[in-house]
């Protein structure tokens, strides 16, 4: 049986990297009876956004998308730690 000791000192440590990515995702601006849009993504659960012109309902999409992406990132960034140090199965538990 291997020492804990030794599995800790043979597995490397943790090293977050920052990546950019270039995502394309499909919006739908729905016109209102007032003027100006509503803006949805459907591919990122309740991220919306409104805007008075089509070229401001792109613009406002865009950065919607980006901030729930970096929310979610945020919110699940611990657990993705947690689980990317816990041991493999059959390596032995601290």
């Amino acid at each position: 049986m291997i020492e804990q000791a030794a599995i800790n000192e043979s597995k490397p440590a943790v090293h977050p990297i920052t990546m950019t990515l270039k995502v394309t995702l499909q919006a739908l601006a729905l016109p209102e009876e007032n003027g100006g849009f509503s803006v949805i993504i459907p591919a990122l659960p309740g991220c919306y956004s409104d805007a008075d012109t089509i070229e401001e309902a792109q613009a406002n999409a865009v950065e919607a998308a980006e901030g729930w992406l970096a929310s979610v990132h945020d919110s699940n960034k611990a657990a993705a730690i947690r689980n990317a140090t816990e041991p493999l199965p059959g390596e032995a538990q601290p």
